[in-house]
């Protein structure tokens, strides 16, 4: 991995992180943000709407179901709102369908809460929202936040006489002033994996946002790194040219500053590296020169040495000639057959065998001579050598 990569990798890790760290803030802060406006939402409609004061001291159900819409009508994540009297007893109750079979008990949820104080409590739930299963997982489970709030009224609900009129008109007597009753409870139960699952929508909007962020982060870097890196990147491949003799100009690298002084330090050893192969191929040819020269005196040398050595030879050979053989017959002379004859007496003694010698002699030769001349004579001897010659075998030896 090159340094431009690195550069690139370690730019994407750092933008990849920021991203996800702002997608994170922003997600917990949206969802924290929804939750409390929820919650406020949820007291205002209960503790500040006189309807559910009537409908609750009445237990008026065409009012009650009106309170419980409204409260499902403030959020998706709303699972279950149930109504109770002050007694704890249940008077109107509804939940989506699939948290239909979970409905704690009103004391529960409340604990050691104060009868006119809020409750809040926060509870783990196996029952998931359809098509959240995965959020929930990865939030750990599905949690619910139950929030009871007892509606206060300054009438007694014990006393049965009250009309609605009167009812009303102690609201308006006594607006402004602590009521005293606690009437009932409202229970709302909350799904926090749908409360996450929707508070997370403006986040993927930042996510977005981050991937954008993240795509000119390094497409900048891309750039940047390799303007940086670029004259690094093409010096290596000066220093791995030289290295393996593949360049021999000087080098123009664009940058300044160190880029430059290297590149200056480079050029130097280019010029080193040219000025001394010049000086070898100068050298190579001055010595291909004298080794040529050289080749061609000892070419002459040793045509002149077998030209002696074929003159030796041949002048050996006639010697030899002239030694063991008769010039006028060329048949061996007396020297020759003495050494012959010699060597063939040992043979046929060590080998127990018959060694026949046959001495022939030209009669009246020397009358030849003195009537018809020596060169009748010397004719009358290559002749009589020529029928001997005729008249033998090859292994036997004839001489003059």
């Amino acid at each position: 991995m090159n340094a431009s990569s690195k550069i690139n990798l370690l730019v994407l890790c750092v933008a990849l992180a920021a991203s996800i760290a702002l997608t994170a803030l922003v997600g917990q802060q949206n969802i924290a943000h929804q939750r409390e406006q929820l919650l406020q939402d949820i007291r205002h409609r209960v503790t500040d709407q006189a309807d559910v004061q009537v409908a609750v001291y009445f237990n008026d159900g065409k009012y009650l179901d009106a309170v419980v819409d409204d409260l499902f009508n403030l959020s998706p994540a709303v699972r279950r709102v149930n109504i109770f009297d002050a007694q704890a007893a249940t008077m109107k109750g509804r939940s989506v369908s699939w948290a239909a079979s979970e409905n704690p008990r009103l004391r529960a949820l409340r604990e050691d809460t104060a009868d006119t104080e809020t409750s809040s409590l926060t509870y783990g739930s196996v029952l998931y929202p359809p098509g959240y299963g995965a959020l929930a997982l990865l939030t750990l489970g599905e949690s619910v936040i139950n929030l009871s709030i007892p509606v206060l009224s300054s009438v007694n609900p014990l006393e049965e006489t009250t009309t609605r009129q009167q009812f009303a008109e102690s609201l308006i007597a006594t607006e402004g002033s602590n009521s005293a009753f606690v009437t009932g409870y409202v229970s709302v139960s909350i799904s926090n994996t749908l409360l996450r699952a929707h508070a997370l929508k403006p986040a993927l909007w930042v996510a977005l946002g981050g991937l954008i962020f993240i795509i000119a982060c390094v497409v900048i870097s891309t750039t940047v790194a390799r303007k940086i890196t670029g004259p690094i990147s093409r010096l290596a491949k000066v220093a791995d040219d030289l290295a393996s003799g593949q360049i021999n100009q000087a080098i123009d690298v664009d940058g300044a500053g160190e880029f430059k002084e290297i590149a200056s330090v480079l050029n130097s050893v280019i010029g080193g590296v040219n000025t001394y192969k010049s000086k070898m191929d100068v050298d190579h040819q001055l010595l291909s020169m004298k080794v040529d020269e050289r080749t061609a005196q000892l070419s002459r040398r040793n045509e002149e040495l077998n030209k002696a050595v074929e003159e030796v030879t041949q002048t050996k050979n006639r010697l030899r000639r002239l030694a063991y053989f008769d010039s006028l017959t060329a048949l061996p002379n007396r020297r020759l057959l003495t050494e012959q004859l010699g060597l063939l007496l040992k043979l046929a003694k060590r080998n127990k065998q018959i060694l026949a010698l046959l001495f022939l002699d030209l009669d009246n030769f020397k009358r030849i001579n003195d009537s018809l001349g020596h060169s009748a004579g010397d004719m009358l001897l290559r002749e009589v050598a020529a029928r001997l010659s005729s008249c033998v075998r090859n292994s036997d030896l004839l001489a003059k």
